[in-house]
């Protein structure tokens, strides 16, 4: 069975799981509406910023196999973080974001917020492709449905001749992102603690947060 995204997972916690799951691992049952509710809100919170979206479709059902939310052009800086934020909260409903649970509401903004630092001090205002979500229906994973969308992605950087910056979870990803050309830039072990919350069980998937970046690749003619 494919476990969900980690970060999404430890944002949205265990009261959206059955008793008994363990955050990071696989669901035991499908996803509840809540817990289905919670997802799409806080995939809007964290990737409300995109402007391209690419789909990888099955020629013959034409249903999606996986999707890539991507940023094009992108320059990390305060300003445009805070309009991005904005944006953000805007796509994923302010009213439904803001019924959520306060320690769910905490860790997507801790979550974002150190993430975001590592983005502007990486790029420093250079303008870039920021890769803000690959995902790959359950169904399909391990089939190089998302190898052929990142191969999308680097084309249109290398197009445009631009960087591309990305943020993943856990050892198993950040592999398939290096065999992708992306390099890890940050990285936070864990346990990753909310300050001043020792109340909020810290971040603690193997291997971590990390940060990557693709560098500029010169058009081979």
């Amino acid at each position: 069975q494919s476990a969900p995204e980690g970060v999404i997972d430890w944002i949205i916690g265990t009261a959206y799981r059955e008793p008994g799951d363990e955050l990071y691992g696989p669901l035991s049952a499908p996803p509840s509406l809540q817990r289905l509710q919670a997802f799409s809100i806080f995939n809007n919170l964290l990737f409300g910023k995109t402007n391209l979206r690419l789909c990888l479709r099955d020629p013959s059902t034409h249903s999606i196999l996986g999707v890539a939310n991507v940023k094009l052009p992108y320059n990390a800086t305060p300003f445009t973080w805070l309009a991005d934020e904005i944006k953000s909260l805007w796509a994923a409903g302010p009213v439904r974001a803001l019924c959520l649970p306060r320690d769910v509401l905490k860790r997507a903004f801790f979550i974002g917020h150190i993430f975001e630092a590592r983005h502007s001090e990486t790029m420093r205002g250079e303008r870039h492709y920021y890769v803000g979500q690959v995902a790959v229906h359950p169904e399909h994973q391990g089939r190089g449905v998302g190898s052929a969308i990142l191969r999308a992605v680097n084309a249109l950087a290398d197009r445009d001749g631009l960087s591309c910056f990305l943020e993943t979870s856990g050892e198993r990803n950040a592999k398939i992102y290096e065999k992708s050309g992306y390099q890890r830039c940050h990285a936070f072990e864990p346990p990753v603690a909310v300050p001043g919350r020792p109340d909020l069980e810290p971040f603690m998937m193997p291997g971590g947060l990390i940060a990557m970046v693709r560098p500029v690749r010169k058009e081979v003619k």
